[in-house]
């Protein structure tokens, strides 16, 4: 047990040497926050006219369960009424993709993480998990049981223009290519 000591320190002093030795004469200094310039991220609009894709809901017929209606699009854009209309949107869209004809509820939980404008473009990252009930039919005298569904926490980046709104499902830790959109899920004329 003696030794431990002796080993555990040569251990210590030999990675400390290592990381010293990395930063010598000649050596980049390390970055400061202050001394860091980012380079802007340039959002090109995307080409063409905007063409949303129509999302497909099952309307179980049953008031509990109804399809939620889609967002309107705020008159006036600032980083708050961006952020509140492009949560809702998702909450909605998320939701009703979610409804089968077995659904007893659906629900969408939207964390907003960033929202940015640069050159005439909102960009919103946002995680969304969507959670779901659903109950099968009875049959005889059993009661027919009710699952529920914990949702997966599923990175979105939207993209807000002047013609529309654009849906992009990223993967963890995946940064986006610049100028990739996505799917386009609200137009605007």
């Amino acid at each position: 047990m003696r030794r431990a000591l002796p080993l555990a320190a040569l251990a210590a002093v030999l990675v400390t040497a290592g990381c010293l030795s990395a930063v010598g004469p000649g050596s980049p200094t390390p970055e400061t926050p202050d001394d860091r310039t980012e380079t802007p991220t340039v959002y090109p609009t995307p080409s063409g006219e905007c063409d949303a894709v129509e999302r497909e809901t099952v309307d179980p017929f049953r008031d509990d369960v109804e399809p939620s209606p889609i967002p309107d699009r705020p008159d006036e854009l600032t980083a708050e009424s961006v952020e509140s209309y492009v949560a809702e949107f998702e909450e909605t869209y998320a939701r009703n993709g979610a409804l089968y004809e077995d659904s007893t509820e659906v629900n969408t939980l939207v964390v907003v993480e960033n929202v940015t404008h640069r050159e005439g473009v909102w960009v919103v990252d946002l995680v969304s998990r969507t959670n779901t009930w659903a109950q099968g039919t009875a049959t005889g005298t059993a009661t027919a049981t009710v699952v529920h569904g914990d949702g997966a926490r599923i990175p979105f980046r939207y993209h807000l223009t002047a013609d529309g709104l654009y849906r992009l499902e990223l993967g963890y830790d995946e940064t986006p290519v610049a100028g990739e959109y996505g799917v386009p899920v609200a137009c605007f004329e």
